[in-house]
């Protein structure tokens, strides 16, 4: 079928319901094979001059040129560049309908260059991929997340089935499943040698690598960046159940932040010093071998030979590395073969406190 093609599959409802949409195909062409059960191979594509494909279901939006959906294997997959969006807005705070929260929020958007292919638990993404979510926190903060890898593997926290009701199922209402969730995220910064997923014509060069970015900047209601944070290494993995992260080394992680020390003392506080007018601090670490975060308990660990350098600093656009053998005035420097932080409040101040222990051949020197 060519020419403006829309197909709906219909979620199981009862008869006094009007039946509601469980995928929505909508493109120039479609190309269907009947496999039995009501299930079908579709092929839904773009035409020229005209919007892209799209398919859509409950849990995201996909958009390419030619988009494949297998229903009796449960997969769906765009072989090259696409797009795809999710709505991760929590189950238990929404009250609007899926499709009416997807049109306002588009929480989670990614892109990549190679192919993609989502099997109803997990969503794999190949050269290229950058990713970005906006999370909302309080007194109307926002965090802006974005991601850069060669490969991005997206976990689910339950089944997506794509299959079509089955016919005993029609007579019953089905009870409604909460909406699927991230559970976790695998970055890696290069492709298996000689092992892509998807083999693409322009792509049979070898694919140079590209280091995992992971950014988050916190915005205040006005949209002011309240503070910023990156983390470059080859691997890393983002546990969002239980908000953990991990990465392996050799890595680097900076932070500008408000600097709450500038009326009185240097960030680290080892000694007096002149005032200074500074309102941030940058805070960068690179380590050799892991990070590991877990924002529940507050708590960071780093290892392998980590080096740090802390320096108040008049602008988010500046930074500087540990490395550098001529660190720029009233810079603090900090090497370690092992580093943890930890941060608490005390219920009698209300105010953070933050502990650091430097293990390992600890040395702390400054400009």
């Amino acid at each position: 079928m060519t020419g403006d093609v829309k197909v709906w599959q219909l979620k199981a409802q009862g008869s006094a319901q009007q039946p509601a949409r469980q995928i929505e195909l909508a493109g120039h062409r479609l190309k269907a094979e009947p496999q039995g059960n009501k299930n079908y191979r579709l092929q839904i594509s773009e035409g020229e001059g005209t919007t892209a494909a799209t398919v859509t279901t409950e849990e995201m939006t996909l958009v390419g040129p030619d988009i494949y959906l297998d229903q009796q294997a449960n997969r769906v997959w765009i072989n090259g560049g696409g797009e795809l969006m999710m709505n991760l807005v929590d189950a238990n705070k929404n009250t609007l309908p899926p499709q009416a929260t997807r049109k306002e929020k588009q929480n989670l958007k990614i892109t990549w260059q190679g192919g993609m292919i989502f099997d109803g638990s997990q969503i794999y993404f190949e050269r290229n991929v950058i990713s970005h979510s906006i999370t909302r926190g309080k007194e109307n903060t926002q965090r802006h997340t974005s991601t850069e890898s060669t490969i991005l593997n997206i976990e689910l926290d339950r089944y997506v089935s794509l299959r079509t009701p089955e016919a005993a199922n029609q007579a019953a209402e089905p009870a409604r499943r909460p909406e699927p969730k991230v559970k976790t995220l695998l970055l890696v910064d290069r492709l298996p040698e000689g092992q892509p997923v998807f083999q693409l014509a322009g792509f049979q060069q070898a694919i140079p690598t590209r280091p995992v970015l992971i950014a988050s900047i916190t915005r205040d209601a006005a949209g002011a960046i309240m503070e910023q944070q990156k983390l470059v290494a080859p691997t890393a993995r983002i546990h969002v159940n239980d908000n953990r992260l991990t990465a392996e080394g050799p890595g680097a992680l900076a932070i500008h932040r408000p600097n709450r020390n500038s009326d009185n003392a240097t960030p680290l506080s080892f000694q007096r010093k002149a005032k200074t007018t500074a309102p941030y601090l940058f805070i960068q670490t690179n380590f050799d071998q892991a990070l590991r975060v877990d924002t529940e308990s507050k708590s960071l660990d780093m290892t392998g030979n980590v080096r740090a350098l802390y320096i108040p600093v008049f602008s988010m656009d500046q930074s500087f590395s540990p490395d550098n053998p001529n660190p720029p005035a009233d810079a603090f420097r900090l090497s370690c073969a092992t580093l943890t932080m930890h941060q608490w409040t005390p219920q009698a101040t209300g105010l953070q406190q933050s502990e650091l222990r430097a293990r390992g051949n600890a040395r702390v020197s400054n400009s």
